[in-house]
């Protein structure tokens, strides 16, 4: 058998050395794979934090490979974002395949069922009414389907509009499964088959935690992947979040109406539609069923509507955002939302269930065994659908009773749930959500991950806080006894390549005054334009807000170009793609930014020489964290005060630990980098957990500007 030891294969005389002439070997990208399979062959999980320069793709895909090609398959890799699941897929693994000559490896990307083609829908949409320019992107969608082999909307060669791309695309809940006449051609299935085939499969955060919350649902534990017992998880300081996402519920003023014309709608091509059209085949009990369900369904339109005017906007009115046009989330507590609006909603909801209900009993015997004919055909077509539907429909009323009808807690009972009014701003108009989320993820991760897969390697360039791994084992949930940590070394040296500068003299935001808070953005965007104009440009000013970015940018940016550098705001007139390619190729750009630009980019050189966070990361109150004090403070009860547990020190400054190193991250890339970190915000100097967020990041020299 081919030699398949990652300290040969990343060692100086492997395979990959001979491919290249200057090639270094790296001993923690070698610590780290010799880990990784140790945790594969040992059957534990193992969290590993790998910074950048370390190559931990080839470390843990290598061993990957050998469980693979040992007949341990399939091994699941999982990543957070499109980008790093497409680098994978595209070029890591490729290249690894021609290095080791291993050309028959099959390996499969999983992406979620909305991204294919539904042949039978797309079939049903061309029987619909449609104007010139959408029948014309649904003729361009049948060509294509003609030659695709992947079917997915990526692979098209246009965008299409989203209200074609929903009647066409895979849906869970409008699917005949193996009796469907196209099921054979079906893109979705097709790669459902060949993940069962695959030794790799390169999926999503998403998608993973959606198919293992499925698996645990299921009595033959189904799900959307094949059965695996070896998973790695890359970005995994985003797997909370994910996890999170994955069960949370959100419910909007639409949602009612979309749901209801998935039953009956002015095309005509609605569920009970369909039953009528097969009257002659179905008893009368089954059509006055589909009656009551359609008048039900109706009612829970209209109810829907006036709860959300009446009740959900005026309820979110009070609540106003720190700047204008920024999300609001305002927690849902016990009798907030309970009216006789809310009430009529989920009882309409209720008694339309009762009617699919008994439309799927009395459909239920046409599914005999043995029976065929194309009339039965089309009725056990029929069932099917109505029991996905009718399946969709109690989970939507599960999940609003839990949403709105928020319970009174007694004693020292936790939460599960948060609920809340969330309101975001779509083309200078509120959009209002109902949501319900996970408060804590930790009996969830456990549940669905580590107490059911043998091995797990969780990895990342930012897991440790204080250089210890207690946070996210914690949240996560880990088991101490099956559970490993390893902490890479550097393999950059900060110390010589980066100068960190602290500004203790610039004042705490003072955001609930508006006129000191004019004062403050003076005094940061007085000393950005001072580091800024050190590195001639080639910085990113990261900030945590998009009224302090639009504030700072306001106020340097005429200053800067006389100065001739390229200055970009986050959010004008370029897309992120288009922001990021402009940076790297106009030299001496400076970028004010929010969120997306703090992690996941990647410009090395001297494009980039300067990283200026003028405000820790800390996130504002919101529905999620206040629901999470309330959980440590029923914890605390009746405990002295050496065992009680702080939820600023235990979760909100480790957060703000990793978003830090993940925003220091952007800048040192190569061994070549150099360059400085401006971090404005004095609380690192005089505040106790400022000690903390230092020792989270790379020791590197430290400068204080003491200067106002």
């Amino acid at each position: 058998m081919q030699n398949l030891e990652p300290e040969w294969i990343l060692g100086p005389e492997g395979p990959i050395a001979k491919q290249f002439p200057d090639y270094e070997s790296r001993q923690p990208q070698i610590e780290m794979a010799k880990a990784v399979q140790n945790t594969f062959e040992k059957q534990r999980h193992l969290f590993v934090e790998a910074g950048t320069g370390v190559g931990k793709s080839y470390a843990f895909l290598i061993p990957a490979i050998k469980q693979a090609i040992s007949g341990k398959k399939p091994v699941v890799i999982s990543t957070n974002s499109l980008a790093l699941q497409e680098q994978i897929y595209s070029k890591d693994i490729p290249d690894l395949m021609r290095y080791l000559n291993l050309p028959n490896l099959k390996v499969v990307l999983r992406k979620g069922r909305g991204n294919y083609l539904s042949l039978r829908r797309l079939f049903n949409a061309g029987n619909l009414a449609w104007a010139n320019d959408e029948y014309s992107q649904l003729e361009d969608i049948q060509t294509w389907s003609e030659t695709s082999k992947v079917g997915t909307i990526q692979s098209l060669n246009f965008v299409p509009k989203p209200s074609i791309w929903s009647e066409v695309q895979s849906d869970q809940y409008d699917c005949l499964g193996k009796k469907c006449p196209t099921y054979k051609k079906c893109f979705y299935y097709k790669s459902r088959t060949d993940s069962e085939e695959a030794d790799i499969i390169i999926t999503n955060h998403s998608l993973l935690t959606l198919d293992l919350l499925v698996k645990t649902t299921t009595e033959d534990n189904t799900g959307i992947l094949p059965q695996f017992t070896q998973l790695i998880i890359d970005e995994a300081h985003t797997l909370e979040d994910a996890i999170r996402q994955a069960d949370t519920f959100e419910w909007k003023l639409g949602s009612a109406a979309f749901l209801s014309k998935r039953a009956k709608n002015k095309k005509d091509n609605g569920l009970l539609d369909m039953l009528h059209k097969m009257s002659h085949l179905l008893n009368g009990r089954i059509l006055d069923y589909a009656d009551q369900a359609n008048n039900h369904l109706t009612n829970f339109v209209k109810h829907n509507e006036i709860f959300f005017e009446k009740d959900v906007v005026d309820f979110a009115r009070n609540d106003k955002a720190e700047e204008p046009g920024a999300s609001v989330s305002k927690r849902i507590k016990p009798g907030n939302l309970q009216s006789e609006n809310s009430t009529n909603l989920l009882l309409s909801l209720a008694k339309a269930n009762i009617a699919l209900q008994a439309i799927v009993s009395e459909l239920r015997p046409f599914d005999r065994e043995g029976d065929e004919g194309e009339n039965l055909k089309e009725v056990k077509q029929a069932l099917t659908l109505m029991e996905s539907y009718s399946k969709q429909c109690k989970e939507i009323e599960n999940d609003l009773k839990r949403t709105i009808n928020v319970k009174q807690l007694e004693g020292d009972m936790l939460p599960d749930f948060v609920s809340s009014v969330d309101v975001s701003i779509f083309k200078k108009q509120p959009v209002y959500a109902l949501t319900s989320m996970p408060i804590f993820v930790k009996k969830i991760a456990q549940n669905i991950l580590f107490s059911k897969i043998p091995s797990i390697i969780l990895t990342s360039a930012t897991l440790t806080v204080n250089n210890q791994f207690h946070f996210i084992c914690n949240n996560l949930g880990a088991y101490s006894e099956r559970t490993d940590t390893l902490k890479l070394g550097h393999v950059f040296d900060y110390l010589n390549q980066v100068k960190m500068i602290l500004t203790p003299q610039i004042p705490i935001d003072p955001y609930s005054n508006p006129k000191e808070r004019q004062k403050y953005f003076d005094q940061v965007a007085a000393k950005i334009e001072k580091y800024v104009e050190i590195t001639q440009g080639n910085a990113f000013i990261l900030c945590t807000s998009n009224l302090a970015m639009r504030e700072l940018h306001k106020r340097s940016r005429e200053k800067l170009k006389r100065l001739g550098m390229n200055v970009m705001c986050q959010g004008e007139d370029l897309t992120k793609e288009q922001i990021i390619h402009e940076f790297k190729a106009v030299k001496g750009s400076v970028l004010y930014a929010v969120d997306s630009f703090w992690q996941g980019i990647d410009i090395p050189g001297n494009h980039l020489q300067n990283i200026i966070i003028p405000k820790l990361p800390f996130p504002p109150p919101n529905p999620l964290s206040e629901a999470q004090e309330e959980a440590y403070n029923i914890w605390n009860r009746g405990k002295p005060r050496d065992r009680q547990r702080n939820v600023f020190v235990e979760r909100t400054v480790p957060n703000v630990a990793i978003k830090l190193q993940q925003g220091f991250g952007r800048l040192i890339r190569r061994k070549t980098d150099t360059g400085i970190v401006v971090l404005m915000d004095q609380r690192l100097v005089n505040k106790p957990y400022g000690k903390t967020l230092l020792n989270s990041l790379p020791e590197c020299k430290k400068l204080i500007d003491d200067s106002a």
